[in-house]
């Protein structure tokens, strides 16, 4: 059975699912927080419930314009 991906997707999601509609691994994911080559509150952030949130959007920009965020 093949699992469809929304095309509708809220600008907030979850890691696990950016995974799914990226190909970026949470792993990946995280290398580019903590390497601070995605920026906090523009491509994730800490939702009020302490999850974490991924802007696919923004990620989306990041792929295309392959800017990085300098410490």
């Amino acid at each position: 059975m093949s699992e469809e991906i929304l095309t509708m997707l809220p600008k907030w999601i979850r890691p696990k699912m950016y995974e799914r509609v990226s190909g970026i691994t949470v792993d990946s994911q995280k290398h580019k927080r903590v390497k601070g080559i995605w920026m906090e509150g523009k491509h994730w952030k800490k939702g009020p419930d302490g999850n974490l949130y991924i802007n696919w959007r923004a990620c989306d920009g990041w792929v295309e314009d392959g800017y990085t965020q300098t410490a």
